[in-house]
């Protein structure tokens, strides 16, 4: 590898704001369509209440149930490689038991399969 080409392709993200009150499984983003994929690389989430949150794929767990203290806020920056991956043509869901905000960096993909 030469040093004029690049290291990498340049990831070309979108961002989410997430706004939920109360308690619910919403879907922060649609299903993309069909051999689509939504990888997420960047979460940031708090709350003004003790809590707990989970992202899914449809129905399947992409993150343990994660416990969060009133304003202090968790979360992944952003980085080069997903932090998680959804299945194909599934939304990426978020559940939680308290008003949560925050948001979030996500690229949808084609997949061969």
């Amino acid at each position: 590898m030469s040093w004029d080409q690049p290291y990498r392709s340049e990831l070309k993200v979108t961002g989410v704001s997430i706004n939920q009150a109360g308690s619910t499984d919403v879907a922060v983003v649609a299903a993309p369509g069909a051999k689509k994929q939504i990888w997420v690389y960047h979460f940031h989430v708090s709350m003004d209440t003790d809590g707990t949150y989970q992202f899914k794929s449809a129905t399947t767990a992409l993150t343990g149930t994660n416990y969060l203290l009133a304003y202090i806020p968790d979360g992944h920056p952003m980085g080069t490689s997903p932090i998680f991956k959804c299945g194909t043509n599934e939304a990426l869901n978020l559940i939680h038991t308290q008003a949560i905000g925050g948001n979030l960096s996500y690229q949808v993909v084609e997949v061969t399969a």
